[in-house]
């Protein structure tokens, strides 16, 4: 028994190449298979899949055939409820198996799932998208996490959602202070920071027109981000000191330098800066970590710019001290406050075990 395409709207369904990872193939078609195709179903044919009693619709000769587009029919098969794979377990595992393949065909598969969870019903955990883009930037695998914010119309991925942009740029970060911020490793990040700070100049971006279905994160310039400006500050420094015996060729380096100090300019050493946005929702040891790597990152690409010849220049020099001593004078007070809450949980389980 054939059903209309209608039935079905063409809601996307993302299909899936086989990879040199079967854990994650078995993760991509567990999704497909029990969750966005049966959730993209009409409540119709729901009905028949779900309910015991229509088993034998199903499962007759004929059967029932839907399409899910122009090019897919497939026939419906009888599911229990208890049949949807564990989306939390699996949510929190793909992103590790991810983080340890170099497949890049596993990685293709990805960009469909993304793009598959946004036209479902599926809630997509919060940091789920933080993980996926942490594991990409640790893999070497940036450049497909870039395709997903080149679409956020069909991904989601607006760069106004500065978590995922944050996310990126420190994963970066990670990924050059692990090559020693040289050799093709280094070459390659700084080519993708770069490939993004290009996309923050898009309208679709700053505008905000586009965000992950269930997220209630609040839009931003992320332009205007200190751990933004401070990569590509670092990068651009990298790449002087790695190609051009630290000349500042292109003027890139003095220009993020100077764009930096502005935004460090105020609110670094007692932490009120505009500029270096954490999880308001966070507790307060989240949020200071949040804000001690962001200064770190700070820190370092001050630094780099400074091995650059001529920099910082004789206008730059007092900011750029200046920036230096509160970042330093910023960090040295977390870590203080750190050790005082550490000291004082340890009093207490001593008081509690006395």
């Amino acid at each position: 028994m054939a059903s209309p395409q209608a039935a079905l709207s063409f809601i996307y369904i993302p299909s899936f190449s086989a990879s040199a990872s079967p854990e994650l193939d078995e993760i991509f078609q567990s999704f497909r298979d029990r969750i966005f195709i049966p959730d993209s179903l009409s409540s119709q044919h729901r009905h028949l899949v779900y309910r015991p009693k229509n088993r034998t619709v199903l499962t007759n000769e004929r059967g029932v055939t839907v399409a899910l587009s122009e090019d897919e029919e497939v026939r419906l098969q009888p599911l229990d409820h208890s049949d949807r794979p564990n989306k939390r377990e699996l949510f929190a595992n793909m992103p590790k198996l991810l983080a340890e393949t170099d497949d890049d065909t596993a990685w293709r598969n990805t960009l469909a799932f993304v793009r598959g969870l946004n036209d479902s019903k599926v809630n997509i955990p919060k940091l789920f998208p933080t993980r996926l883009i942490s594991a990409a930037t640790k893999a070497g695998k940036s450049r497909h996490i870039i395709r997903l914010f080149e679409h956020p119309d069909t991904t989601g991925w607006g760069l106004q959602q500065h978590s995922l942009v944050s996310a990126f740029f420190s994963g970066s970060h990670a990924r050059a202070v692990d090559a020693g911020f040289k050799g093709p490793e280094t070459d390659a990040v700084a080519r993708h920071v770069e490939q993004v700070a290009r996309l923050l100049e898009r309208q679709d971006h700053r505008n905000a027109l586009y965000k992950i279905r269930n997220s209630t994160e609040k839009a931003v310039d992320s332009r205007l981000s200190i751990i933004v400006m401070s990569v590509l500050l670092e990068m651009a420094a990298a790449t002087s000191l790695n190609h051009h015996d630290a000349k500042d060729v292109d003027g890139r380096v003095a220009s993020y330098l100077s764009k930096t100090l502005a935004l460090a300019e105020n609110g670094i050493e007692d932490g009120t800066s505009a500029f270096i946005w954490c999880d308001a929702s966070s507790k307060d040891q989240i949020g200071q970590h949040q804000e001690r790597s962001a200064l770190r990152i700070l820190q370092t690409a001050l630094e780099m710019a400074a091995k650059i010849d001529g920099l910082p220049d004789g206008q730059q020099q007092d900011a750029f001290d200046a920036r230096v001593k509160a970042v330093g004078k910023r960090l040295e007070d977390l870590d203080n406050d750190l050790k005082k809450a550490f000291d004082q949980r340890e009093t207490k389980r001593r008081q509690s075990i006395s």
